[in-house]
């Protein structure tokens, strides 16, 4: 079995969105609140980026054999 390769561009989405809700919430003292918020927002963001890479990958061509192949 081939190992899989992680893509760091989850990490560093998830690192940028704790990090500006760790800044938002030392604004406005509420540390944890601006934590959460910001791992909320990091999930959301790799959801996104996840969604995207996924729809930008090349699919095999679908020859009629294979669409009307009954499993």
């Amino acid at each position: 079995m081939a190992k899989r390769e992680h893509d760091p561009v989850y990490l560093v989405i998830l690192a940028l969105g704790i990090g500006l809700g760790f800044s938002a919430g030392t604004a406005s003292e509420h540390i944890v609140i601006g934590l959460i918020g910001g791992a909320i927002v990091g999930l959301i963001g790799c959801l996104v980026y996840y969604f995207i890479k996924r729809s930008r990958s090349p699919k095999p061509p679908k020859t009629a054999k294979d669409k009307y192949r009954m499993n």
